[in-house]
């Protein structure tokens, strides 16, 4: 049986790995001030319409110069945003890891009510509605990764 410390140092280690791969999935927002400038947040702007867009994330580093991606000069046409140029595959290795690490994550989450994280020199008990968010948030990254 495993002794309750281990279960919660267990549970904080999820939910920091969970922390840390949803912050590469993080929703993104766009907007345009009132000056005509335009803004990208993670947080939508209060009192403000904002366009929720998806960051892509950067292309695994190769190690060939054949297989390499193009630089990121060659990679953006003229006058084509660099949302909608195409993304390489993930490696299907880092794919299989970011699974397992999902799946590991949905299940101590929707299995211990109480979760602890980490802020700053200690621990606090996440809400309920932090739960729910971070339960979507591992259920999007298994739709993702787990194909």
């Amino acid at each position: 049986m495993i002794s309750h410390s281990r279960c919660l140092r267990m549970i904080g280690l999820g939910c920091m790995l969970l922390v840390v791969s949803s912050a590469t999935t993080a929703a993104m927002y766009k907007w345009v001030d009132d000056e005509g400038n335009v803004h990208y947040s993670q947080n939508p702007p209060v009192g403000r319409a904002a366009e929720a867009i998806k960051a892509t994330p950067a292309p695994p580093a190769s190690t060939s110069s054949s297989d390499s991606a193009p630089t990121t000069g060659e990679q953006q046409q003229e006058g084509t945003p660099p949302a909608q140029q195409p993304v390489p595959q993930m490696d299907p290795k880092v794919m299989k890891e970011n699974c397992a690490r999902a799946r590991s994550n949905l299940e101590t989450l929707t299995n211990h009510p109480r979760i602890r994280v980490p802020e700053g020199d200690s621990l606090r008990v996440i809400g309920e509605e932090e739960r729910q968010a971070m339960i979507q948030d591992a259920k999007d990254q298994i739709s993702e990764y787990c194909k």
